[in-house]
């Protein structure tokens, strides 16, 4: 037999763990080390700052119903008090897939608007850097002027409270005069 063959026949054999010799003490110590001074703080971290989602932290805002043009205002409360909050992204998603179907940006006094729009359903979806982002059913339907002007007024209160579903934020609807 050809030592490339008796090779092939060791490669070939079940190795079973018994058959290996118990490793010296110091490399047991080492494995204790590193898994206790390195994997358990690494599994720490990532617990710790994965985000905690449950079925009742659910944003569950009310539709929204306009007609012909979304028009809004996006407002912080702060201190009890609503300010105008500028750099709002509110983007109009389709309701089936989420493809972006038009956008607006809030301006310094919170005021936005996404003209004519279609008649259909769709998600109003809120980004900004420092409150928290809210997603809200939107139903679009014909103006009754046929010149899509509003008949609405979409109100985004927005928040910063972590600790709440949407960040504490509200939708609220006026009529336009």
């Amino acid at each position: 037999m050809t030592d490339l063959q008796s090779h092939l026949r060791f490669l070939r054999s079940p190795i079973s763990t018994r058959d290996l010799p118990a490793p010296p003490p110091r490399v047991e110590k080492y494995r204790k080390t590193c898994f206790s001074f390195f994997v358990i703080p690494l599994l720490l971290l990532l617990l710790a700052t994965a985000p905690v989602v449950s079925a009742d932290d659910k944003c569950k805002l009310k539709a929204l119903k306009v007609k012909g043009s979304v028009v809004g205002k996006a407002l912080m409360q702060n201190q009890g008090e609503r300010q105008p909050l500028s750099g709002v992204d509110v983007a109009i998603l389709s309701e089936k897939d989420r493809k972006l179907v038009a956008s607006a940006g809030s301006d310094e006094t919170g005021g936005f608007i996404v003209r004519d729009m279609e008649p259909g359903k769709y998600w109003l979806k809120t980004t900004h850097p420092v409150a928290a982002g809210i997603e809200v059913e939107l139903e679009v339907s014909a103006a009754g002027d046929g010149k899509g002007v509003p008949d609405r007024m979409i109100v985004l209160v927005l928040g910063t409270d972590e600790s709440k579903p949407c960040g504490g934020a509200r939708v609220e609807t006026s009529k336009i005069k």
